[in-house]
């Protein structure tokens, strides 16, 4: 039995925030999408205050220290890094083909 079993679906989604947040920091649009979706969903599923500015505070935090920490990367490390999030069907292919 998984240990997540019972677990509501909208908790599970605040508990991995800050991950899609980390994953999203490296395109400002995209992370500030993610930022005002999650404070819609905080204030529509309504959790204890302090666990909603925890969640925020935690995601705003991974948004902001993921680019220093990207930049601190050596450029080989950023080149696997980079690749590995590229599916390899569409690796090589030159744009527009």
């Amino acid at each position: 039995m998984l240990f997540w079993a019972g677990t509501k679906p909208s908790l599970l989604l605040l508990l991995s925030s800050p991950v899609i947040g980390l994953a999203l920091a490296f395109s400002t649009v995209a992370w500030g999408l993610w930022i005002g979706v999650l404070c819609g969903l905080l204030l529509w599923w309504r959790p204890y205050v302090w666990e909603g500015l925890g969640v925020m505070a935690v995601n705003v935090a991974m948004g902001v220290f993921a680019l220093p920490f990207w930049n601190r990367l050596a450029p080989t490390s950023r080149t696997a890094c980079s690749r590995s999030s590229i599916p390899r069907s569409t690796r090589g292919r030159r744009a527009g083909t």
